[in-house]
């Protein structure tokens, strides 16, 4: 499986995590997807539980068992098996099993015992998809075909991924943000100061112009709590962290990449 991703602004992994938020993650699915979740999930210092229907026979990241904090077999759409994990105090779930019915069953059965906990959900029906987004809050999904463990840990931990993204090799982040009194933006930062080598910003609203059309904000505008702000990042900061050094991109590639995007040509 190849693996790839990165995060808002080649900053410390940590930033990623919600500093009031706990670092217990839930993956649900034990197939070669959720072994290689938790892996990713344990290398940015995740304390990981899992939920499988059965134990697997053969483990195909063989130390998986010694990753977890707790592992229950069970279903995972049960109340009674999500509260043995402590579902309350999960920052997030990896919802990765092979039955995308079970996913999205699983994920109303979990925000109703967790309001707040980031749900990742394996599923490729789009337009089920974004009602689930409505409905449910703080959820992503995403169709697994083209995306690595590496970049569903990543969606798991930063919240406000929208999509992913594979340009010249890499991987770039769309991501929405909305801006409250306490954000580090917010009153501090002109639009167009969070323009950087390596994130554009694609749209400004403020709760008066909801429906602005596509780059039609002013980039002298100032970011005040209730805007929000879209942007996409070239993913860097984090892939050493979790990527096997052979599949890191070369620097001329890198570069490549980052000259396109810095005069505009990237899209």
């Amino acid at each position: 499986m190849s693996q790839h991703f990165i995060e808002l602004n080649q900053t410390d992994p940590a930033e990623t995590h919600d500093s009031t938020s706990d670092s217990h993650c839930l993956v649900c699915g034990l197939g070669s997807l959720g072994q290689y979740c938790v892996v990713a999930l344990k290398r940015f210092g995740m304390n990981i539980s899992a939920i499988d229907l059965t134990l697997p026979q053969s483990w195909e990241v063989p130390d998986l068992p010694d990753l977890l904090e707790n592992l229950v077999i069970g279903d995972c759409r049960q109340p009674s098996v999500l509260q043995q994990v402590q579902i309350h105090q999960c920052r997030s779930v990896l919802l990765v099993t092979n039955n995308e019915r079970i996913n999205i069953e699983a994920a109303f059965a979990i925000r109703l015992l967790n309001p707040t906990v980031r749900l990742v959900v394996r599923s490729a029906e789009q337009n089920l998809n974004r009602l689930l987004d409505q409905q449910l809050g703080n959820f992503a999904a995403f169709e697994l075909a083209a995306l690595p463990a590496n970049a569903l840990a990543i969606a798991a931990l930063a919240n406000g991924t929208q999509g992913l993204i594979t340009l010249d090799g890499q991987l770039l982040r769309v991501v929405q943000q909305s801006i409250d009194p306490s954000h580090r933006w917010c009153d501090r930062r002109l639009v167009h100061e969070l323009n950087t080598r390596t994130r554009r910003v694609l749209s400004h609203n403020t709760p008066s112009d909801a429906t602005l059309p596509f780059h039609h904000w002013q980039t002298g505008d100032r970011i005040l709590a209730g805007d929000t702000v879209t942007y996409i990042e070239i993913t860097q900061g984090l892939v050493e962290l979790v990527q096997p050094t052979s599949s890191i991109q070369s620097p001329r590639a890198q570069y490549s990449l980052q000259r396109r995007w810095q005069i505009g040509h990237a899209f």
